[in-house]
């Protein structure tokens, strides 16, 4: 099993636009090589990462704390 098996060769040149079909059984090794290759196009890809980000660098979260949630009874009567 190495980087440049055709599995992987076949990972990395598959088309990132389609939808994703590994064309080998599970159980195979050239089912790891060949995520293995498009995983790494996917990594190398320029602007993958930029076209895909989730929020605006000017989006603002509030962060809210949760409510106080009062204990159950079994944990009432536990830790008494």
């Amino acid at each position: 099993m190495s980087a440049t098996s055709k599995a992987f060769e076949e990972g990395f040149n598959s088309c990132l636009n389609t939808p994703y079909r590994n064309p080998y059984p599970e159980d195979s090794n050239e089912f790891n090589d060949y995520e293995r290759g498009r995983t790494q196009k996917l990594k190398r890809s320029s602007g993958y990462l930029s076209e895909h980000d989730f929020l605006p660098d000017n989006f603002f979260v509030e962060r809210r704390p949760k409510p106080q949630e009062t204990p159950n009874r079994y944990a009432k009567a536990k830790y008494k």
